[in-house]
């Protein structure tokens, strides 16, 4: 079965990314990484992702350190950021991730309401003139 595009899942919890990457596998290529750093030298590499699904509280390099280097060095990547977090909407992180403008998929989550998020994303990433989703010269 051909997949519909390419997912990262970044959560240093390894239940997390099982269980997302499990969700997402039938429609999607799905990479799982525990640690920020090994998503950042996937992309380093040259890796594009479709949906970029990523933990914001993670030990050492956090995904907001990790959406900014990414939104640094590969803007149109960091457009393809979901944060993925039991963080609440309010306080100052639910204020920061805001006003980032990237998408909030707030844990615990249902699977479906997943996998609709990163339909969402697929899809307007699709809309994007002279971009063709999976192909080479993608950021």
């Amino acid at each position: 079965m051909a997949t519909m595009g390419k997912v990262a899942v970044v959560d240093d919890e390894p239940m997390i990314g099982d269980i997302v990457a499990r969700a997402l596998k039938r429609n999607w290529e799905v990479r799982v990484f525990e640690k920020a750093g090994e998503a950042l030298e996937a992309l380093e590499e040259g890796e594009r992702f479709d949906v970029f699904l990523c933990d914001v509280m993670m030990p050492g390099y956090s995904g907001l350190d990790l959406f900014e280097d990414v939104r640094r060095k590969w803007p149109k990547q960091a457009a393809r950021v979901v944060f993925m977090s039991g963080i609440s909407g309010d306080g100052m992180l639910g204020d920061q991730i805001r006003d980032e403008g990237v998408k909030l998929l707030r844990k615990p989550f249902e699977l479906d309401r997943l996998r609709e998020v990163v339909q969402e994303v697929f899809a307007s990433e699709e809309a994007r003139p002279g971009e063709s989703p999976g192909g080479e010269g993608r950021v």
